[in-house]
């Protein structure tokens, strides 16, 4: 039998133990999806790749210190993983994801997290083989929870206007149209609930019109933001400035809470 002092050893340990728990929560910065960790193209994406590097080299240039997680960073056996990162980034090319991943993003942002997205996540890895093959398909989980948008077929974007001023939108002009130059492209975009703070024109084949440039979504203790062009694109100051701000202590502080 153990005496009261062994249990009382054992009761201050579990405690100990708990808060160090407690104290990874949340205690990184921000985490960068490295996608071709897991997932695999034939022939293989070199392309992708380069636009994965170049979105983690933006966030670091921010002056953060990101790290690089693999896709499985989003199953429940990686919760308390997942929880350590104030915000995990989604870069450009990342489509193809599993259900029980997409699910894990879910939680992800139920749980206090920000999940910045460059992609519309309308793409299902339907097998969960990491492969991109034909039982592949299109999915609406992503619209329907944590994200508010789809987004489907490209777009070139050739000017943006701030809807109203928040955190996101920080240092640049209200209700004004910017050029980009040179302009980026993305999704062809519309909301299924997310709150658009940016709107642009767009040209897609031979269509044109307005679509969401940068949304945000509450589920539970956090948000999903979605940047439709790419966090590394260049086509101005204005667009640089948005991208500091997606990373700023305003904006986590404005759309989570992460106890």
């Amino acid at each position: 039998m153990m005496s009261r002092y062994g249990l009382a050893f054992w009761m201050i340990a579990i405690v100990l133990c708990s808060r160090a728990q407690a104290g990874e929560r949340w205690s990184r910065g921000v985490a960068v999806v490295d996608y071709y960790a897991r997932y695999t193209w034939k022939p293989p994406d070199k392309t992708g790749r380069r636009v994965v590097q170049a979105c983690f080299d933006a966030v670091r240039a921010l002056g953060l210190e990101p790290d690089w997680v693999d896709p499985d960073i989003f199953l429940p056996s990686r919760a308390s993983e997942s929880r350590r990162y104030k915000r995990i980034v989604i870069p450009p090319h990342a489509e193809w994801f599993s259900q029980i991943i997409h699910e894990g993003m879910n939680d992800y942002v139920s749980s206090g997290g920000l999940l910045i997205t460059n992609v519309s996540c309308v793409l299902v890895d339907a097998n969960d083989n990491y492969m991109v093959d034909a039982k592949d398909r299109i999915t609406d989980y992503p619209q329907h929870s944590f994200l508010g948008v789809r987004g489907h077929g490209g777009a070139s974007i050739k000017r943006m206007k701030v809807l109203y001023a928040c955190p996101l939108t920080k240092g640049v002009p209200v209700n004004e149209w910017l050029e980009l130059s040179p302009p980026p492209s993305g999704r062809k975009t519309s909301t299924t609930g997310a709150t658009v703070v940016i709107t642009s024109d767009y040209v897609a084949h031979e269509q044109q019109g307005k679509q969401p440039f940068l949304t945000f979504k509450h589920s539970g203790n956090g948000a999903c933001v979605y940047l439709v062009p790419p966090i590394s694109a260049r086509p101005g100051k204005p667009y640089l400035r948005l991208v500091e701000n997606l990373f700023s202590s305003a904006v986590l502080e404005w759309l989570c809470l992460q106890e």
